[in-house]
């Protein structure tokens, strides 16, 4: 019996070499099997990741882009409006210096002041308000030399200086120069007294024929147009005059013709600045 126990314990302890040989090899390939499939899908998901990454990286490069475009695009546009908006003040307040520097002349051919009235400053303040302009710019070359530097007389003065020189026509209109005897002097003067000369506004308007008309009829309408504050009309009646009346009218027509020139350039101005401010609002 103990020698059956014996031999039995003997043949149990004895190892499988099947069960060693197989086990752990299949553990090692199985592990090794999951690592590369982990590593696989690491560098897979890693690939997508940074494809996905770089999409959306893109994306927002794209939309940021766009949006800095359209920045940039309302930045131009703003700074053009400004641009064009500084552009047109520019243009308003050049247009008023000029609206004031041609009324500054309005006003002082108009004026009442006796004597001789400057306006020089007046037509250089013109000037240089307008900057080039072609159209200012000869309207200024046609205002007369003597006016520019020596001045004018106005209106008012020409009013009252002419009963003196309708007086002195009147007493010399029948002498036809300085030349012409005594006795033509004499008679000139006596006839001066006899004819009573005078215009009726009734016929204000109708032709006038000037070959017609003598020296009293021309001093007659002179004076009436005159009165009713038309000096251009009656510079043109005096400038017919002839003979020794026309050369004593020869400085008060000149004058007539100085202011009226200028006048009518200051008339013009003013108008003309006025619509270039107008046309700037």
């Amino acid at each position: 019996m103990p020698h059956v126990l014996g031999t039995g314990n003997s043949h149990n302890e004895q190892p499988n070499p099947h069960q060693s040989s197989t086990y752990p090899g299949e553990g090692g390939g199985e592990v090794r099997f999951y690592f590369d499939c982990c590593i696989k899908l690491y560098l897979l998901f890693t690939f997508r990741f940074k494809e996905e990454l770089e999409q959306s990286i893109n994306r927002e490069k794209d939309a940021f882009d766009l949006k800095l475009q359209s920045m940039l695009a309302r930045l131009h546009g703003v700074e053009a409006a400004v641009e064009s908006r500084a552009e047109i003040e520019r243009r308003n307040k050049e247009a008023q210096e000029l609206w004031l520097a041609c009324q500054s002349l309005s006003a002082a051919v108009v004026s009442q002041q006796q004597g001789l009235q400057s306006v020089a400053s007046e037509l250089n303040a013109i000037r240089e308000s307008a900057r080039g302009d072609a159209v200012i710019t000869h309207v200024l070359a046609s205002v007369p030399e003597e006016a520019s530097t020596r001045g004018v007389v106005s209106e008012s003065h020409l009013q009252r200086n002419f009963p003196k020189i309708r007086r002195a026509c009147r007493r010399l209109a029948m002498v036809e120069g300085q030349d012409s005897g005594i006795w033509t002097y004499m008679l000139s003067h006596i006839q001066s007294f006899l004819i009573f000369d005078s215009f009726d506004p009734v016929k204000e308007g109708e032709s006038v024929d000037l070959e017609n008309i003598d020296t009293f009829g021309l001093l007659a309408r002179a004076d009436y147009y005159l009165r009713h504050g038309d000096l251009e009309l009656a510079a043109r009646f005096m400038n017919q005059l002839t003979g020794e009346p026309r050369r004593i009218a020869k400085s008060w027509v000149k004058e007539a013709r100085l202011l009226l020139e200028t006048k009518q350039a200051a008339e013009f101005l003013a108008a003309y600045a006025a619509s270039e401010a107008m046309g700037g609002v």
